[in-house]
């Protein structure tokens, strides 16, 4: 698993425990820097189910930064 971030860092997305979920190497590196409930509509395990669930997990960024080492 990888963490990846919903909305990209270079659309402007933070390290923010609120933008970010597990995700296989594979489907990291297929979304991109797309948008996420745009890709996830087009996968073959899409579903409004998960998607509602995946939308309940994430938050708004209360603006702490997650410190993932990048900098």
């Amino acid at each position: 698993m990888e963490i990846e971030h919903v909305c990209a860092i270079s659309k402007g997305g933070a390290h923010d425990i609120g933008n970010i979920v597990p995700a296989c190497s594979r489907c990291n590196t297929s979304k991109s820097n797309s948008d996420m409930e745009d890709w996830y509509r087009f996968q073959p395990f899409f579903s409004e189910h998960r998607l509602h669930r995946i939308r309940q997990v994430l938050r708004p960024p209360d603006g702490e930064q997650l410190d993932l080492g990048l900098a």
